[in-house]
């Protein structure tokens, strides 16, 4: 992606083989170096969370359960994964509960209308972080539980500034202490931040990134000293990456790619 918009030659380079260096060099054909320092904005549990479901390679992870009578969506918050062992071991057990009580949720029941519920093992499903609940009759007699993980929605009002705001506060973080350092030991003149958007990221970052949203602020972007130029990909979908150049302002890149 940086190679299409910059026409330029990108090495990947951070091997490990030393301390303090940048995962990215792009070349300049006239001599000049620049570095990019790599992210993704992702909540720690819910990366965890999305690694243990992938674990049998697929999303979502079908477990069989032979007690149950119906096939279940249970939807996961990263705050599962801390309870992992238990939930898988007590999930059926508690899907079995609710169907011999009669609570199927034929229609999707949200967080909210799950934390209102009385039930006892519906009160532990949230406890374990289960966001979402539905079921289906089984189709081939065989009960199933069918684990996602959370999505995001939000309103269909966009907000700019709230995306300019989170952008500021995101790289001016303690998170990313190290990621600007890293860049300003290059000494380079150019120093770009690459960030993934998640699921984990606010609702008007992630929605301000989908191929649906044409738009692009239009403020100018103030970054810290460490940093010259950004990179937003909204990675969830392979959605919209937008840039922000000092000297070009913000770009949608694949309206603006050097290279075929």
């Amino acid at each position: 992606m940086i190679a299409r918009l910059t026409d330029e030659h990108v090495y990947l380079q951070d091997d490990n083989s030393s301390d303090g260096m940048p995962d990215i060099r792009i070349e300049y054909s006239d001599g000049r170096q620049a570095y990019v320092e790599v992210t993704t904005n992702i909540e720690d549990g819910y990366a965890a969370m999305w690694s243990e479901l992938m674990k049998n390679g697929q999303i979502p992870r079908v477990v069989p359960m032979a007690s149950l009578q119906r096939e279940w969506s249970v939807t996961l918050s990263g705050a599962s994964h801390a309870h992992w062992r238990p939930l898988n071991a007590q999930l059926e057990g508690l899907l079995t509960k609710l169907e011999g009580a009669g609570l199927t949720f034929q229609r999707v029941a949200t967080v909210e209308t799950l934390k209102a519920h009385p039930d006892p093992s519906v009160k532990r499903l949230l406890e374990f972080g289960v966001v979402e609940l539905c079921s289906a009759p089984a189709q081939w007699g065989q009960g199933v539980a069918r684990q996602y993980p959370a999505g995001i929605k939000g309103p269909l009002d966009r907000s700019w500034q709230l995306f300019l705001d989170w952008i500021s506060e995101t790289l001016a973080s303690p998170k990313l202490a190290n990621k600007r350092d890293k860049l300003m030991r290059t000494g380079a003149a150019e120093r770009h931040i690459f960030i993934g958007i998640t699921f984990t990221s606010p609702e008007q970052v992630y929605f301000g990134l989908t191929l649906g949203e044409q738009g692009l602020p239009n403020l100018a972007l103030t970054l810290p000293r460490e940093i010259t130029h950004l990179w937003l990909w909204n990675i969830e979908g392979g959605d919209r990456c937008v840039v922000w150049f000092p000297d070009r302002g913000w770009l949608d890149a694949m309206h603006n790619w050097a290279t075929e």
